[in-house]
Parts: C-alpha cells; sequence; structure tokens
C-alpha cells in the first residue's frame, strides 16, 4: 500500500474511510445518524511497535470521545488491541484500554474490543473479560469464521456478556478457520442462536444480504 499514489487509495477507501481526521468522522455520523443509523468510530491503526504510538492512540481515542460528547452523537468507539500494545505487552495493552472505557464510562458512552488476527484471539478474550469485571461499558467481537468461536461463545454468553458476531476477514489456516462460505453462514446462524438462547446480547455484524437460520431470514 505506500506504493500506492494516495488519491488512488481514497478512491477506493472512499465507502469504508470517514476521512484523515475527526472533523470527517463527525459529520459521516451526523449523516448516519440523521438517517436514523447509530455508529462508531475507529481510530484506524494496529500492530503498534513502540509504547508511543500507542499512547498516542490513547490519547486520539480520549478526543474522539470528548467530541463525541460535545456534538451528542449517538456514536461509540471501537478499537483495536494491537493498536493500543497487544504485541508490546499484553499488561501495558489492558492499561491503555481500561484508560479509554473508563474516559467512556465518564461520558456514559461505550467501548468495543475489535477482534484482529486469531494469533490474538486467546489475549483478547482474556483482557475483555478482565476488563468486564471492572466496567459495563464494554464489549467484544467474535469471528464466525473461526472453529473455536462455539466455545467463546459460549462462555460469553454464559456471562451474559456483550459481543458483536461478524464473518472474520483474515486469511486462516484451515486448522484454525472455516473456508466454505456456506459453512460459515452456517456458524454464524449457529453462534447467533446459541446467543439469544442464553439472553446475552449480541450485535448481528453480517455483510451479507441475507443469512438463513433455521427458516428465518436474518435481513442487515
Amino acid at each position: 500500500m505506500p506504493l500506492v499514489p494516495k488519491f488512488i487509495v481514497k478512491i477506493f477507501s472512499k465507502p469504508y474511510v470517514a476521512g484523515p481526521d475527526l472533523a470527517d468522522a463527525v459529520a459521516t455520523v451526523k449523516k448516519l445518524n440523521a438517517a436514523g443509523m447509530m455508529a462508531t468510530v475507529d481510530v484506524l491503526g494496529e500492530s503498534a511497535k513502540e509504547k508511543h504510538e500507542s499512547e498516542e492512540a490513547v490519547e486520539e481515542y480520549h478526543r474522539a470521545l470528548d467530541i463525541i460528547d460535545q456534538e451528542k452523537l449517538d456514536c461509540y468507539v471501537s478499537v483495536k488491541p494491537t493498536q493500543l500494545g497487544l504485541l508490546i505487552d499484553k499488561e501495558f495493552c489492558y492499561n491503555n484500554l481500561k484508560a479509554i472505557i473508563r474516559k467512556a464510562k465518564s461520558l456514559n458512552s461505550f467501548v468495543r474490543i475489535d477482534m484482529e488476527d486469531s494469533a490474538c484471539t486467546e489475549d483478547t478474550i482474556e483482557i475483555f473479560l478482565r476488563l468486564e469485571q471492572e466496567f459495563d461499558n464494554v464489549g467484544i467481537v467474535i469471528q464466525a469464521y473461526l472453529r473455536r468461536s462455539l466455545a467463546d461463545v459460549k462462555k460469553l454468553a454464559a456471562n451474559r456478556s456483550n459481543f458483536r458476531l461478524c464473518k472474520g476477514i483474515y486469511v486462516e489456516s484451515r486448522d484454525i478457520a472455516f473456508r466454505d462460505h456456506d459453512i460459515v453462514n452456517n456458524n454464524f446462524a449457529l453462534l447467533i442462536k446459541t446467543a439469544l438462547k442464553n439472553r446475552s446480547s449480541v450485535g448481528i455484524a453480517t455483510h451479507d444480504e441475507q443469512v438463513v437460520w433455521h427458516g428465518l431470514s436474518i435481513i442487515e
């Protein structure tokens, strides 16, 4: 990507990225709110290698939360653990996440912890479960294409955890993830059913037009 001219990157990223600064995000969220939709803001970045990069990300999230509060946006923030130092030191990441969640709590807002590649899954869930014991304004993401996800959903559902279920986009080996589209869809439906049976709070995040679940249609 660094070799691709920025104007070309901008063309292809426009449907997915609000813009280069928080003002662009605010404008996009206002449009979504006006159309009756809630939003989430993600300060793009992952795989921080230096602590100062993660600390700068924390400051940026604090600014985002302040603006969300000031502008009265129907919006929360999503964060990536590797951006906040998971690959540097797990405790360092935990403390950075805690700082963002505490800030959000003070503003009656919410934080969603994104899920990254499978090498991060166990640590991400472990950190989330710790934070969940301290805060009620934090959720996590589970990926339907991972073979381990049914066990993870059962654990989270037993705790009545707040989680969002997505398909998963990282390239994983077959022993870790399902590759067949239909199998992923079926597993997605199974995980949703498991969560709802346990009265867990679950967000349904599928980019498919339709997911068939035991004769019912879940439309995005």
